[in-house]
């Protein structure tokens, strides 16, 4: 869709611009953790890509509905996404939210942990931001489960996945030294760590990301009519519902009479 690369464009235009403008400030206050805060805020638009693509779709094909043209709404399948494309953008927007919360520990691990405290409260920063990060995998799992065409379930696990491997590779590269053993407690190339890292996180935004797919899967059809009415005219839009409410009453009779 062709509307979905324009979105990836915008939010990542609007990430760099945010990016260029944090690590600016930062480093004029001369922060350690610059790059890692400003990579941590340049995604926060990266999160908004789903909204960005639906509120395109929505203006797009209210245009071509206003235009007369032939074929100015999705159907059914054509509303679905191919899960190849499904696993970038799902990747996309599932990284942005890891990377922005592990950016909020490097930030707060910094402020809190003063040098001469031996032991941070590193848990007590990490404990809140797991819970974001399972509440984001959540509902990237129930957008993909409302838009992904099929596979779904081997899209979450991929999404999961590559999410996991660019947010620990993010920390490995970019984490200054003293503030990566302060977090993790290991040394930087600890391979066995890293690979238990990627592992863990792979795992824990799979499992959300599954009970996310698993309601989405339920409102694949009420999502397709959300997108119908938010684009037809207010006349049409009313016309389709009572068309809706009459067919819904015609087989609640038939199932009575069955009865």
């Amino acid at each position: 869709m062709k509307l979905f690369a324009i979105a990836f464009f915008i939010v990542c235009g609007a990430a760099a611009a945010l990016f260029g403008m944090a690590f600016a400030l930062l480093t004029v206050f001369e922060r350690p953790e610059a790059v890692n805060v400003a990579v941590a805020l340049a995604t926060l638009p990266i999160m908004s890509f789903p909204k960005v693509a639906e509120f395109l779709e929505r203006e797009e094909s209210r245009k071509s509905l206003a235009a007369g043209k032939k074929a100015p709404l999705y159907d059914f399948r054509g509303f679905q996404i191919g899960w190849p494309l499904m696993v970038v953008y799902g990747t996309i927007v599932l990284w942005g939210i890891l990377q922005a919360t592990s950016g909020t520990v490097g930030l707060l691990l910094s402020i809190l942990s003063p040098e001469d405290v031996e032991e941070p409260p590193i848990y007590a920063v990490q404990a809140p931001t797991l819970i974001i990060e399972v509440v984001g995998s959540y509902f990237v799992g129930r957008w993909i489960g409302t838009r992904c065409s099929r596979q779904g379930i081997v899209t979450m696990f991929l999404v999961a996945f590559f999410a996991a491997v660019g947010t620990v590779l993010i920390d490995v590269v970019l984490t200054p030294d003293e503030l990566y053993k302060s977090a993790f407690r290991r040394e930087r190339l600890s391979y066995a760590f890293i690979l238990v890292r990627i592992a863990m996180i792979t795992l824990i935004m799979f499992v959300s990301g599954l009970v996310g797919y698993s309601r989405g899967r339920k409102f694949r059809l009420s999502k397709y009519l959300h997108y119908l009415l938010t684009v037809l005219p207010i006349e049409t839009r009313d016309a389709v519902v009572d068309l809706a409410f009459g067919e819904a009453q015609k087989i609640a009779s038939a199932t009575d009479v069955k009865r």
